[in-house]
């Protein structure tokens, strides 16, 4: 009796489940139709199929979100930095600051070593259009294994994969495309703000490095120095303000 309470329990899920699917199915073919209808009414010139929209739709989001939260990362961990270093201020006593100084750019620095973060994004050739250094640098974010860890900062969620589904199927050709030039010039913009701020990264990783090889009392002026350069570079005090983590 319990088992085919059991049985009548799982096969109400799986009916109630094929129905929802059926119901999505049913609703992007109708958002199909619509938009074909759309798309014979704009009687629109789209140089490329529509399958090659999509696709570069899809790389150049896919690429966003994986830039995106890098670039949080980066530019979070400067910030952080810079909070800790006023904090330090505090201190008096000489030799715990230096040792705060010691610590805090080397947790700033763990980024260099990220297995994910370290790939070297391609340069922009002179010739070349944003849309083809875009997809360029698309191949190579494909290629990284990204830690889809719990936070789901890398990870596109089902609600998300499923908004991004209708929103292409609703979209005709023409908009698509005009979407494609949006999306990539977004996309390159995000990649020049961080590229920038991973040089700041990169350049404060060389310098604590080569500071290993002082003494403390020189060193200590070095680290300020480090630190300093950071807070007062540009492109730090540009996008500081778009960080998760606020200055103090």
């Amino acid at each position: 009796m319990a088992n085919s309470k059991s049985n009548s329990r799982t096969g109400s899920l799986k009916s109630f489940s094929e129905a929802a699917g059926a119901t999505k199915g049913l609703r992007r073919f109708g958002q199909s139709i619509k938009r074909v209808v759309r798309e014979v009414k704009e009687e629109s010139n789209v140089s490329e199929s529509r399958d090659t929209l999509v696709d570069r739709y899809n790389r150049a989001t896919y690429a966003t979100r994986l830039l995106e939260e890098t670039y949080q990362i980066s530019i979070s961990n400067l910030v952080t930095l810079h909070n800790n270093y006023m904090r330090s201020k505090e201190v008096k006593n000489l030799f715990n600051r230096y040792t705060l100084l010691r610590d805090m750019i080397k947790d700033a620095v763990k980024l260099e070593s990220s297995w994910w973060a370290v790939a070297e994004l391609p340069k922009q050739n002179r010739a070349e259009s944003i849309q083809d250094y875009v997809l360029r640098v698309c191949s190579v974010l494909e290629t990284l294994r990204m830690p889809f860890d719990a936070s789901g900062g890398f990870q596109e969620s089902e609600k998300e994969k499923e908004a991004r589904l209708e929103k292409v199927n609703e979209m005709t050709s023409m908009q698509l495309q005009e979407e494609n030039v949006v999306l990539f010039n977004n996309l390159y913009r995000l990649l020049k703000k961080y590229v920038a701020i991973r040089q700041i990264i990169k350049t404060l990783s060389n310098e604590y490095a080569d500071s290993k090889l002082y003494p403390m009392f020189p060193r200590y002026n070095l680290l300020k120095d480090m630190i300093k350069e950071v807070t007062h570079h540009p492109d730090y005090m540009e996008h500081r303000h778009e960080s998760r983590v606020q200055p103090d």
